[in-house]
């Protein structure tokens, strides 16, 4: 009965999380089609599955928060933000309020510049539902040491699926697949090349874009171990998520506004991080092999992360294909289809598995 419990309070906050993402992204001017989509990616996202404590509220809060810096730009209540800075706060994980608060941080200074009563509503806002949550705040906790993100990491937020069976990799990769446990829901290669895309000049929401662009740059930084203490990539993950469903979102708007999203140039730039993040995983699986290992068997134990390579590799290119031209209704639809079948691949893993758990 508990664990029902649980899953039910799961998909309330996915509910929430899809429902206050579509209302940021229509706020925005963006139209219902990408709005729909952008939020779609995000409610999807496996966090929900894979987050079995408090910390799924602070996933659902995310852009409660980005809200509640809309609100307090048009001058109203920012009861986003009240909400939001409180249901951070009652997750109870202090090691995600550092990327919570970049994230804000961006999103305030690309929505709000110089409206300096904006500001006041966003911090008083903010104040004012951490104040909520006084008692959480004082209460002893134990913080969890932060690890820098390490190559099997970012394999896996671009490859979901790269090593095999979510349940049981350690065997094969040791402390890199840790990460399936820590943070589900990855990005992957097909989502960040379509948000990446949206990181360009000459379409809607120039500040909101480069505001996102600067967070992702610098929480790339720190969570590459150069600034550690301050971003655990596990606590980073679902603000990458946001980020990469509104990026998503102003892409697809782009497209239906006429300016062809620029695939190939994502692509190249991100052609020397995919070297980087593929080699380690078939080393260790040739280290692996070469030790011995219970359970690993040549040529078998390279059909998966092969496989894995391969779909993102097909998304990618027939997203690619379609987008070249322009947006007719049987593409639009056979684009949101391939990115829909994408979401669910990432959120139907973790959600089966953590189901057959219980």
């Amino acid at each position: 009965m508990e664990s029902w419990r649980l899953w039910a309070l799961r998909l309330a906050l996915m509910a929430l999380a899809g429902t206050t993402c579509l209302r940021l992204l229509r706020g925005l001017g963006l139209g219902l089609w990408p709005s729909l989509v952008g939020a779609c990616l995000f409610e999807l996202n496996g966090t929900f599955a894979w987050f079995g404590q408090g910390i799924a509220i602070q996933v659902a809060a995310l852009p409660l928060l980005l809200l509640g810096v809309e609100q307090a730009g048009a001058r109203r209540m920012p009861l986003g933000l009240i909400f939001g800075s409180a249901m951070v706060m009652l997750c109870g994980h202090r090691l995600a309020l550092a990327p919570a608060a970049l994230l804000v941080l961006a999103w305030c200074a690309a929505r709000l510049g110089a409206n300096t009563r904006g500001w006041a509503l966003a911090i008083g806002g903010g104040v004012m539902g951490m104040v909520a949550t006084l008692p959480v705040l004082v209460a002893p906790t134990t913080l969890v040491a932060a690890a820098p993100l390490l190559p099997g990491d970012a394999a896996l937020l671009l490859f979901p699926y790269v090593f095999g069976d979510p349940t049981a990799p350690i065997a094969v990769t040791g402390r890199e697949a840790a990460i399936w446990r820590q943070g589900g829901g990855y990005l992957d290669l097909t989502w960040a090349t379509l948000a990446l895309t949206g990181l360009r000049r000459g379409g809607r929401l120039p500040w909101v874009r480069l505001g996102l662009g600067l967070f992702v740059a610098i929480s790339l930084v720190c969570a590459a171990g150069l600034a550690p203490g301050l971003a655990n990539p596990a606590d980073l993950i679902p603000c990458w998520c946001l980020a990469a469903a509104v990026l998503a979102a102003l892409a697809l708007q782009d497209w239906r506004d006429g300016l062809v999203p620029k695939f190939r140039r994502t692509l190249v730039l991100l052609a020397p991080v995919l070297p980087l993040t593929l080699i380690p995983i078939y080393l260790n699986i040739l280290m692996a092999v070469r030790d011995r290992r219970h359970g690993i068997a040549f040529p078998g134990v390279l059909i998966g992360p092969s496989i894995s390579i391969a779909l993102q590799l097909v998304f990618v290119v027939g997203i690619s294909a379609l987008i070249r031209h322009s947006p007719s209704r049987v593409r639009r639809a056979a684009v949101t289809a391939l990115l829909l079948a994408n979401a669910l691949g990432l959120f139907i893993g973790p959600m089966v598995d953590a189901l057959s758990a219980h």
